[in-house]
């Protein structure tokens, strides 16, 4: 396994464990990001959904269970490395 970078470490550091002067600003830009991201998947969803290519079902929901699944992706391939995420079936 490929230890993680610099910038990862000190992104990890800062973003659970922020100084007290960073905290509402790291959180409020995380919030902000989260926001127009999940507003985006959101807007892809019903477009795909007018379309009939998925299944009516509320758009949000869709959003957020994406959304959270590439927030676990992203958190497995800091974990693992390449050839232990080829190997899931």
């Amino acid at each position: 396994m490929q230890p993680p970078s610099i910038i990862t470490n000190l992104w990890d550091r800062y973003f659970y464990y922020p100084p007290e002067f960073l905290k509402d600003y790291i959180l409020d830009k995380t919030l902000e990001t989260q926001k127009l991201f999940l507003e985006r998947i959101t807007m892809l969803f019903e477009e795909g959904i007018r379309k009939g290519e998925v299944k009516r079902q509320p758009s949000r929901n869709l959003a957020l269970a994406f959304y959270y699944l590439m927030i676990g992706l992203s958190m497995s391939v800091k974990l693992y490395d390449k050839t232990e995420l080829e190997r899931v079936p």
